[in-house]
């Protein structure tokens, strides 16, 4: 192999072309842009040959090049099985008579309905119109079918958004947002505040308020009591939070208001022997020393002893002989007072027997005050007494 050195570049000289203290004339200057040029188309040339003896080297050193690697194809991604879209089940919005009342809840049900049927209502306003004019009842169904058999190529047939502004003319509410707000400002929690919180997030979905509105008006509707313990409480600072620390006060007070009820109701409950001698004691020495209050007295006793026979479940004491004449007078049933049967009739008599607190009777054809009538007490240990244990009141 034959070794060539490389030609060494000639060194590059260009005239002076601004000798000092020289103007030159257009004609030196021509000359000497010539001369540059040549210059340049010589140096042009020797790199040229230079380029060439290089490119001799290299393929007399490597005659055969090396084989250039392909890249592998690229594995297919895993493939998976088509999955089939299924639409939810969703009931049809509900049926529209022309009710101004129910007007936008009857569209946002059929909205609803669109947005989660799009294989039958996306871009098909076609049977968009189809389906509305399908629950509508009434004036509203009227109105439609009767629009229909006027121009049936109407063009509203065919543009959701043009059938319903024709429905918009007719059935929208257009007092709503106003009685909203007339029933906004009315609210009050009367019940629970979990309840009261739906309704009034409700209202405040619909007038759109912001978060400082909401949480001024929920403190100002809140209960008394309610708003007493949220004026305790720090930290709110969201209405979200305002409505959870409402609810759980309420529940609070629910329970101590329930506890509180069953305590007196367990104590009303629970009559004391002590209590009750020195009470009848007291009312024996009281009728017998003033012979003018006995007849309030026995009065009262009727009353109690009537209230006592309308529950069947407790025995009937004795009656007093005015109360006596005055169900005989009154034609009323000799042992509940009721106006409507007469003692043989008496189905609480009838509960008593049962029960074994009184005796069967017979028919008592007259009435009278000095009639005798046989009433009978049970003991306190809730025990029937004997057959013979009979009293008779004169």
């Amino acid at each position: 192999m034959v070794k060539r050195n490389p030609v060494p570049a000639p060194p590059r000289t260009r005239p002076n072309r601004f000798p000092l203290h020289h103007v030159m004339t257009e004609a030196e200057s021509f000359a000497a842009l010539r001369d540059e040029v040549q210059a340049f188309r010589d140096e042009n040339h020797l790199l040229r040959e230079r380029l060439a003896a290089l490119e001799e080297e290299s393929r007399t050193h490597n005659p055969t090049p090396l084989p250039v690697p392909t890249p592998e194809p690229p594995e297919p991604p895993e493939s998976f099985p088509p999955t089939s879209f299924r639409e939810p089940k969703i009931d049809p919005p509900p049926e529209f008579d022309g009710k101004v009342s129910e007007y936008a809840t009857f569209l946002d049900h059929c909205e609803f309905y669109f947005d989660n049927k799009p294989s039958m209502f996306l871009n098909n306003d076609k049977n968009k119109v189809s389906l509305v004019i399908s629950r509508l009842r009434g004036r509203a169904a009227t109105w439609a079918h009767a629009l229909r058999r006027t121009n049936p190529a109407n063009p509203a047939f065919l543009s959701w958004p043009l059938f319903r502004a024709l429905m918009n003319s007719l059935f929208e509410d257009t007092y709503y947002l106003e009685q909203v707000r007339h029933d906004f400002r009315a609210l009050k929690q009367k019940g629970s505040a979990r309840n009261f919180s739906i309704e009034f997030k409700t209202f405040a979905s619909i007038l759109q308020l912001d978060e400082a509105t909401m949480i001024s008006e929920y403190k100002e509707k809140l209960k008394d009591t309610v708003q007493q313990g949220i004026a305790y409480t720090t930290g709110i600072t969201s209405f979200e939070l305002l409505v959870a620390k409402s609810i759980e006060i309420d529940q609070v007070l629910y329970k101590i208001a329930k506890a509180s009820s069953k305590k007196d109701e367990s104590r009303s409950q629970r009559p004391t022997s002590k209590d009750s001698t020195p009470s009848q004691s007291k009312n024996t020495s009281s009728s017998s020393s003033h012979p003018k209050h006995s007849t309030l007295q026995n009065a009262s006793a009727s009353h109690a002893s009537t209230s006592r026979s309308s529950n069947p479940s407790h025995p009937r004491g004795p009656i007093s002989p005015e109360e006596r004449e005055r169900r005989a007078a009154h034609k009323l049933c000799m042992y509940c007072a009721d106006p409507d049967h007469a003692i043989r009739d008496c189905p609480r008599l009838q509960i008593a027997v049962k029960k074994g607190y009184a005796k069967p009777r017979q028919t008592v054809s007259s009435v009278s005050t000095t009639s005798s009538l046989t009433t009978v007490v049970v003991p306190p240990s809730g025990n029937p007494p004997p057959q013979g244990s009979t009293r008779q009141d004169h």
